[in-house]
């Protein structure tokens, strides 16, 4: 494989002292100021909303955090920025945004421009970025006329953009080969596993019992109203994903299907909330449950990243710690509780009487986060090891050549891959039908005993949860030839590379061989065997 000549780079790396620890800070307080104004002056057009404030939280925190890492500097200050945007609401912004993270990456055409003190010196991006968020907020300065006020967060997120953007030391580096990269030590992953005990096994019950209730309601306004599909498929999945986690193996391999089951959840009750503000009367506290929605989606993605395992997802804490995706998910979602328990509460002082629908609505908006918290709260990293990268020409190859040997190579093992995913997700279809058998057969039983009354059919329920039953017991078993093609092709593949010996031919007694030499021979690996 022929050696690509390397260029040399030039990237901007934070300056440590005060005024990069100011920016961070100033970047996190602008969209917060923002919003305590649109709250105080009750002014809807300049007001933002709370995930902003949490990308600028975030960011200012990776910020500080990074200790040397260039990778979380990159992150936290493309967060950062972003959150702080909202403020800054100019087109302006964006490619200074762009220039600040290309400039943090670095490119060999980054070079410095000015000699600053003790001989640092400034990259041109970060300096074409400043001056981009400058311009931004002098030209935002027109629109802060009727209310004054909002001129302080204003200047918090251009002071801000500008001290990180000029916080910046230009630094010469040679980016390492694929051969070298290849040669690296693997990375320890951490993935986050449910540890035995009581803690997830109650946070699973919480999730299991309010969509137990969400569905009985849902299934008692059928008589009266229309429900969707989509309605009635967000807490099934819920309730699938808390069957999952009550249903849990030693080694923790049904969390990423409950976490993947839990996150179709949430954005489908997002985009149930879109169409709810779109035709809310009461706009402002439409956008606020859908904020709420939105801690929630962000805390459910947050537990399938742990659980699929990264790098940084290392475990927290002292006494009992707990992985770092788990960590936030566990504070966003007590964020969304303590924000619906804020609201009820609200409500109720405001009707100055307590009864037993306000006390029901106070529960039900609990039971979710709390769940989660507690799912949460009860994970712990386990460590895993990234594949060897082989030191091979031929494996290492990256842009669009790279990706295209790489997603051509071992087509029979991919295929088998192919075939088992298909069969695990007819599988979990089966197991929805088999869901949809039960709450029939609920239903049944409670039309018996009086409590739904008897124009809700079961029989409805039944029927679909046997027809998806079958379909999905016919598709998983049509995934067999697929499978058997797969290892076919493997095997074929081995025998052309390794010889017979790679295959399972080769594990066969060879009677022949040895009687009367008509078998492989040891000059000859490739010869196939007579029948």
């Amino acid at each position: 494989m022929e050696m690509r000549v390397r260029k040399e780079r030039i990237r901007g790396v934070p300056r440590r002292g005060s005024l990069f620890t100011a920016a961070a800070a100033l970047l996190m307080a602008a969209p917060v100021v923002q919003l305590i104004l649109g709250k105080v002056l009750e002014d809807f057009y300049r007001s933002t909303t709370v995930l902003p404030c949490l990308l600028a939280v975030a960011g200012g925190i990776l910020l500080l955090t990074a200790r040397g890492k260039q990778a979380g500097y990159t992150v936290g200050g493309l967060l950062a920025i972003l959150g702080s945007s909202v403020v800054i609401s100019h087109m302006l912004l964006l490619p200074a945004m762009l220039l600040w993270g290309l400039s943090a990456i670095g490119v060999s055409w980054n070079k410095p421009v000015s000699r600053l003190l003790k001989g640092r010196s400034l990259p041109v991006l970060n300096l074409a970025a400043a001056i981009l968020a400058a311009v931004s907020a002098l030209l935002c300065l027109d629109t802060v006329g009727s209310m004054p006020a909002f001129a302080l967060p204003l200047a918090l997120a251009a002071v801000g953009t500008v001290l990180l953007c000029t916080a910046a030391d230009a630094q010469t580096f040679l980016p390492l080969s694929p051969e070298q990269r290849a040669q690296q030590a693997p990375r320890v992953r951490y993935r986050s596993v449910l540890r035995p005990g009581m803690l997830g096994t109650l946070g699973a019950v919480l999730l299991l019992v309010c969509e137990v209730w969400q569905l009985i309601d849902l299934f008692r306004l059928m008589s009266a109203f229309h429900v969707s599909l989509g309605t009635l498929l967000q807490p099934a999945l819920i309730f699938a994903a808390a069957v999952l986690l009550l249903l849990r193996a030693q080694n923790g391999p049904r969390l990423l299907p409950a976490a993947i089951l839990l996150l179709i959840a949430q954005t489908l009750a997002l985009f149930s909330m879109q169409q709810t503000v779109m035709y809310a009367e009461e706009m402002g506290a439409a956008l606020q449950q859908t904020q709420r929605i939105a801690l929630l989606f962000f805390s459910v993605l947050l537990l399938l990243i742990g659980a699929v395992g990264t790098t940084w997802n290392r475990p927290v804490g002292k006494g009992r710690p707990v992985p770092l995706c788990s960590a936030i998910a566990a504070a966003l979602a007590a964020g969304n509780g303590i924000w619906a328990a804020v609201y009820r509460v609200s409500l109720i002082v405001e009707e100055t009487r307590v009864d037993f629908d306000s006390a029901q609505g106070l529960i039900r908006s609990l039971l979710l986060p709390v769940g989660l918290v507690l799912v949460n709260l009860a994970m712990e990293g386990r460590q895993t090891e990234a594949n060897v990268r082989k030191v091979d020409g031929s494996k290492y190859r990256r842009g669009l050549t790279g990706f295209a040997a790489n997603f051509y190579s071992d087509v029979g093992g991919k295929l088998q891959l192919l075939a088992k995913i298909c069969g695990v997700l007819y599988l979990i279809m089966g197991v929805l039908g088999v869901v949809a058998i039960a709450l029939g057969i609920v239903i049944l039983l409670l039309q018996l005993f009086g409590l739904i009354p008897p124009s809700i059919s079961p029989m409805s329920l039944l029927m679909a949860g046997l027809i998806i039953i079958a379909s999905a017991l016919i598709l998983a078993v049509g995934t067999w030839p697929l499978y058997a093609f797969g290892q076919i092709t493997a095997d074929l593949h081995a025998i052309r590379k390794d010889g017979v010996h790679a295959s399972g031919a080769a594990e066969v007694p060879a009677v022949g061989s040895a009687a009367t030499g008509t078998g492989p021979s040891a000059d000859n690996p490739d010869e196939l065997p007579e029948l």
